[in-house]
């Protein structure tokens, strides 16, 4: 007996049965992104926004954590974009991680609020409303949403067309 017959591809190709599929995939996604999926213990490049250094920490603290250089809770998430392939950049400074290669994009903490609601609850709903972002060089601290986009954005945007690629350690 076949597992699919004609009226049921019939009834996942018809326009409601597209959207029940995207909704069911929609789901899914957001179950994972926002909590729910599999716990990470993969390795992310965090900035010390003190000392001025890259270092690396497990991808699922949620910072500002405290940094190996200043004791402090002072790591931010980095991100860095390269061109070509992405070298090492575990204890580079902004510049050096320029002179290799790479592109240090913008850095990125949580809100006090937001902290709050992941050591209550193990997740945060939206994960935007309680990011803070800046490029290094910028003193204020702004709301994620449009203006880390543009971060990003600008970043890429210095690869002239080329793909950038995002570094993780």
């Amino acid at each position: 007996m076949p597992i699919m017959n004609r009226e049921s591809l019939q009834v996942l190709t018809s326009p409601m049965g597209i959207i029940m599929m995207v909704l069911l995939l929609a789901a899914l996604g957001s179950l994972f992104f926002f909590g729910g999926g599999p716990e990470s213990s993969g390795q992310t490049y965090y900035y010390d926004y003190e000392a001025g250094k890259v270092f690396t920490a497990d991808v699922a603290d949620l910072p500002p954590i405290q940094s190996p250089y200043s004791g402090k809770a002072t790591g931010a998430y980095i991100f860095i974009y390269s061109c070509d392939s992405c070298g090492s950049y575990d204890g580079m400074t902004p510049e050096e991680i320029e002179a290799a290669g790479g592109i240090p994009a913008y850095i990125a903490v949580y809100s006090d609020q937001a902290r709050a609601m992941f050591e209550r609850t193990g997740q945060i709903r939206d994960f935007q409303a309680g990011r803070l972002v800046k490029r290094i060089s910028d003193e204020k601290w702004l709301p994620s949403g449009s203006y880390e986009s543009a971060l990003a954005s600008e970043a890429r945007g210095r690869c002239g067309g080329a793909k950038a690629n995002a570094c993780q350690p």
